[in-house]
């Protein structure tokens, strides 16, 4: 089984259609109390969750006991394709599909439990030798298993999302169902007096309650929340028109998504206490489009905003703080060698941890557009070794010491003389062998040498000696 059981909230994450891997690149778009700190004492440190067969991953949903899932390129003999994954402890699995083949799939919500739903190809029951896209729900006792939601109802469909009570919202065709084993499938409804009775839910909260968008009477696609008692609302709007899309709800009824601002641009918004907020663009050039992806039971929110006005701007991930501060993700993350750029970060669990999709560069400075990632939260911590600023003194304060040979870096210069050099490799040295992050003068050391140009060596006798006498 995935993870032990624990009740928090369901994971919600972005559709993929028609299993098409997402590429990024240039792209326009309960823990018992979890406490995250505020942006100025926090980092991010960033791991590659790898990938299937091909070079491209996605990341969707990740739940508290930081199990991810998602969806990667595979590769089957001659046959190319994308299969859902699930991520655990380092690990990447394959989980299959629901047919012949094994391929064609995409994990999209994981809850607690380790329950996990998406859609797979399988055998369509009304052509002969064709596949379609159908929900599924996996469990580590049922493996891959497809739902049947609404006897009256079919088409392509999804599972969208699964909370911890083991509900599954998601969509048949334009017809959107709420399901259960225990309980079975009820249709969600749609908008009175639609032209469509298009009604796709995004996400669902323990208490039941379903985000997503339907269509209005106008004709447009607008923000809905279908209650536990399924009634289906609209979200209220600022634009003229109300168009808009919910993405993610959590337990204490905090919506997140995107809706037409006062100018008409798609804007991130949160929807809280039957009022909506829009969330500013990253204030730079060229923001002009954004959506709010999803948000954790703390009220931390996380998103993109990319531009329809300017061509080649990529999107750019961001993380917005209870208090409002909101910062792009770049800033905050830890990366001393530059590879990685955080463009669409699509879900965030209750102790912070973030997952998406990303640009990285591979070994040969070449970006890869599609990879998934995983941010973890350290706590800043004053140390004059911990140059990297991930809360730990390793081989990355090293890297960053090296870059910064031969400049006036002023975190870099350790000894205080106006410049980094082989004094500051030095001290850096004895720091890092100490494990210290306090003053070094008076510290004792067991089998160390130093020299100018080596930096640290093991004195033979492994004699223990005041540390000044090393220091010539």
């Amino acid at each position: 089984m995935i993870g032990p059981t624990r009740s928090s909230k369901g994971g919600s994450n972005r559709l993929l259609v028609h299993f098409v891997l997402l590429s990024v690149a240039g792209a326009g778009m309960v823990i018992s109390q979890p406490v995250e700190a505020s942006p100025v004492e926090i980092r991010y440190r960033v791991t590659d969750l790898g990938a299937l067969g091909g070079p491209l991953a996605n990341a969707f949903a990740i739940n508290n006991h930081g199990v991810i899932v998602g969806q990667a390129e595979i590769v089957i003999g001659e046959i190319q394709s994308t299969n859902a994954f699930v991520w655990q402890a380092g690990s990447m699995s394959d989980l299959g599909s629901l047919n012949t083949f094994g391929t064609g799939s995409v994990a999209v919500a994981i809850n607690e439990f380790g329950e996990i739903v998406g859609a797979a190809l399988a055998p369509d029951p009304d052509f002969e030798n064709a596949l379609s896209s159908r929900p599924f729900l996996w469990s580590a006792s049922t493996g891959i298993t497809q739902i049947r939601p609404l006897d009256d109802v079919d088409g392509l469909g999804m599972a969208m999302v699964i909370n911890d009570l083991g509900e599954v919202a998601g969509f048949l065709g334009d017809t959107g169902f709420r399901w259960s084993v225990s309980a079975g499938g009820l249709e969600l409804p749609s908008l009175p007096g639609a032209p469509f009775p298009i009604g796709e839910p995004h996400a669902i909260n323990n208490p039941g309650e379903i985000v997503g968008r339907a269509m209005s009477e106008s004709g447009f696609v607008v923000p809905a929340l279908w209650t536990s008692e399924n009634q289906v609302i609209v979200l209220p709007a600022v634009g003229p028109r109300g168009t808009g899309w919910a993405r993610d709800i959590n337990d204490r009824s905090q919506i997140v998504g995107e809706a037409e601002d006062e100018v008409g641009r798609t804007a991130p918004v949160l929807w809280q206490n039957d009022s909506i907020e829009i969330i500013p663009f990253l204030d730079e050039p060229g923001r002009d489009w954004g959506s709010a992806e999803d948000i954790n039971n703390l009220g931390t929110i996380v998103g993109w905003d990319g531009s329809v006005s300017v061509n080649g701007v990529p999107a750019k991930g961001w993380v917005r703080y209870p208090d409002g501060r909101k910062i792009a993700l770049n800033e905050l993350i830890i990366d001393p060698e530059g590879e990685w750029d955080i463009q669409v970060p699509l879900g965030i669990n209750d102790l912070g941890q973030i997952v998406g999709i990303a640009v990285r560069l591979d070994d040969a400075g070449v970006p890869i557009p599609g990879v998934a990632f995983l941010l973890d939260p350290v706590p800043a911590v004053e140390c004059e070794f911990d140059l990297s600023n991930d809360g730990r003194v390793d081989g990355d304060d090293m890297f960053v010491l090296r870059r910064a040979l031969g400049t006036t870096r002023e975190n870099a210069d350790l000894n205080g003389d106006g410049r980094v050099d082989h004094r500051d490799v030095r001290r850096f040295l004895i720091g890092r062998a100490r494990s210290s992050c306090g003053a070094i003068d008076d510290l004792t050391v067991e089998g160390l040498k130093f020299s100018d140009r080596t930096g640290l060596s093991v004195a033979p006798t492994g004699e223990k000696r005041p540390l000044e006498t090393f220091l010539r």
